[in-house]
């Protein structure tokens, strides 16, 4: 029948745009039997050997499709569909040499779309934990951008190297100020200048990360690192007073807020806030295996108070 490629093509492309992977990809198949006994070597043959790779998310499916029409325009997008097919398989350097190819074999591709297919799977990468792999995704984006940038220096702090992760933090900031992730940033900034002990830019990254929106989260990682001991104190005790104990997400920083001021409180000598923060623990924790420990605590105060 001179119309069995439009019929076959008509339920090919009803099967993919339903999401039927599997279904859309044999009707491919038929479409490409009959285009080929028909004679076609076109562009309606191609985007069916293209789709049914599209549809499987095979490797050797992108490969079969490349192979036989390296000159068609979907041959870069098939390899980078590939790079990130091999990704999801656990495949790193097969995808980094697939992205390799992909540059080499097409120079002419667009440096969007290069960086796109990098940039997607180093935060893949990075999603997976796979710090080293996401470096070398996000290093081969050039020239580099805002995200690229940040996802490097994510990379860099994943693995432990925090000053190379706040070098790449300044290139940031400097070539983008304009860049969305501000809280992000400066809450990065933070955590690196926290572990390697420059406590004074520590506080003041997390000051700045706060500011763009407050976290009972972040403020208790500062709380934890703010030299002044009375400062530490009220620190905790805005967390413990302030953070919504009906958010299950809150509670633990509610509680730990409490369990630190305590010792705080005892050495500055504000009695009242420790056994109001006992008080306040025993309410909201009462079976807590911490609350036996309270009574230490509350006799100290107790007595400081009488005397």
């Amino acid at each position: 029948d001179p119309h069995r490629a439009d019929i076959l093509s008509h339920f090919a492309w009803k099967a993919y745009n339903a999401g039927n992977r599997q279904e859309a990809a044999a009707r491919f198949q038929a479409l490409e039997a009959a285009l080929r006994s028909a004679g076609e070597t076109g562009e309606p043959l191609e985007k069916a050997v293209y789709l049914q790779a599209d549809c499987s998310r095979a490797p050797a499916d992108y490969d079969r499709f490349v192979s036989e029409f390296p000159s068609s325009a979907l041959a870069p997008r098939a390899l980078g569909e590939k790079a990130r097919a091999l990704l999801v398989a656990d495949r790193f350097e097969a995808a980094f040499q697939t992205l390799e190819t992909l540059s080499e074999r097409y120079p002419e591709t667009s440096v969007e779309q290069l960086r796109g297919v990098y940039f997607a799977s180093g935060q893949a990468l990075l999603d997976a934990g796979k710090f080293a792999q996401a470096e070398r995704a996000f290093s081969a984006i050039s020239p580099p951008t805002g995200p690229s940038l940040f996802g490097l220096a994510a990379a860099q702090f994943g693995q432990g190297r925090l000053e190379e992760s706040l070098q790449t933090l300044e290139k940031l900031q400097a070539g983008f100020p304009a860049f969305g992730k501000t809280r992000e940033v400066w809450l990065m900034q933070a955590r690196a200048l926290k572990k390697i002990g420059q406590t004074d830019g520590a506080v003041a990254a997390y000051r700045k990360a706060l500011a763009e929106k407050h976290s009972p989260a972040v403020a208790f990682e500062l709380a934890e690192i703010l030299p002044d001991p009375g400062e530490r104190l009220a620190a905790f005790q805005r967390i413990a007073l302030l953070a919504d104990p009906a958010e299950e997400a809150n509670r633990p920083l509610i509680a730990k807020s409490l369990l630190a001021s305590l010792p705080l409180g005892l050495s500055l000598g504000k009695n009242r806030i420790v056994l109001d923060s006992c008080d306040e623990f025993e309410r909201l924790f009462p079976d807590h295996k911490k609350v036996p420990t309270l009574g230490t605590f509350r006799k100290e105060a107790s007595d400081a108070l009488v005397r």
